[in-house]
């Protein structure tokens, strides 16, 4: 994801998983919030943002310092008034304008690349990154395994339901694994944050959030694995025993 701004663009990472020679990426879950359009009045010494919307400025002015008098006088009197919040645009062909936006937050999962200055951090991070491909690896070698033995007999076979039963476990290790290293670092990330220019502080917050990447379609696809093995495996005792009968 870009954000592109009238002279700069801040690049919130990027999608590989794998590590380079920039460092290792993290998952995040990134949130751009559009702050409510309004002015910041400033009158005597004392600023006070008011917003467009009335329903806001009874929420966070009305009941906390300042009244509806109070704000009505700095509106109409102000030393100096200054612009703030943003707000989403659509446009149509027709200009007429046909939406209205509900939500003011944009949600996203990106990676940033960090280097890490710590032993224990590097390690957690080369494991996040890389304990995948390893896993990957062993899994063809055990599907190599069980179309070797299909190509021999086709039938009921103790090998072809082990293996089924290994991948299954790989691809549940797979997942489990991952949210753990994602965890551990995540409780090593206190804060991460973007500073803007001040012409934007007043207009949004971009907040990076610490994810767990945790496919539950591949978790339940190793737990269908496991299940199929065992029916594997009762098929073949199933077969020895009518061959045995036999």
């Amino acid at each position: 994801m870009n954000l592109f701004f009238e002279n700069s663009e801040i690049k919130t990472g990027e999608n590989s998983k794998i590590a380079n020679s920039k460092g290792y990426a993290i998952p995040m879950k990134v949130s751009l919030n559009l702050k409510k359009e309004g002015y910041i009045y400033k009158k005597g010494g004392t600023s006070v943002q008011v917003f467009n919307d009335e329903k806001l400025n009874e929420s966070f002015l009305y009941n906390e310092t300042f009244t509806k008098e109070f704000i009505k006088e700095i509106k109409s009197s102000y030393d100096e008034r200054q612009k703030t919040g943003s707000n989403f645009i659509l446009t149509d062909p027709a200009q007429q304008g046909n939406f209205d936006f509900t939500n003011r937050t944009i949600d996203s999962k990106t990676r940033i690349i960090v280097k890490p200055k710590t032993t224990f951090l590097t390690i957690m991070l080369f494991l996040d990154n890389y304990h995948s491909i390893l896993i990957t690896i062993l899994i063809l070698y055990f599907l190599k395994q069980i179309f070797y033995h299909l190509k021999k007999d086709l039938s009921f076979n103790m090998e072809v339901s082990k293996n089924v039963k290994r991948i299954g476990f790989l691809l549940i290790l797979m997942e489990v694994l991952g949210a753990i290293f994602n965890l551990i670092i995540g409780i090593h990330i206190s804060h991460v944050g973007i500073e803007t220019d001040i012409l934007f502080r007043n207009a949004f917050d971009i907040n990076f959030n610490p994810t767990i990447e945790f496919d539950l379609s591949m978790f339940i696809t190793g737990l269908s694995l496991l299940v199929v093995s065992i029916l594997l495996n009762k098929g073949n005792d199933l077969q020895t025993e009518s061959n045995l009968t036999i």
